[in-house]
């Protein structure tokens, strides 16, 4: 009977650990992939939106000065 119980004990303490780790890594995952996701889309588009302002603004100045000159 003792050794029953202790091979019920330990496969209860089993399950309850995986099931513990199990909830951790499930909550833990999708939170922050959708966090790093939405740090690179931002990131991106920040990049992007620099890159064309400081494009268009030193295109905006290269055509200007023509047309106020002419």
């Amino acid at each position: 009977m003792a050794r029953t119980n202790i091979s019920r004990a330990k496969k209860a303490g089993n399950n309850r650990n995986q099931r513990t780790n199990k909830s951790a890594k499930n909550n833990a995952w999708p939170p922050s992939s959708i966090v790093i996701l939405i740090l690179i889309i931002l990131g991106l588009l920040y990049l992007a939106i620099g890159i064309h302002w400081l494009y268009f603004s030193k295109a905006a100045r290269a055509t200007y000065s023509p047309g106020s000159a002419a």
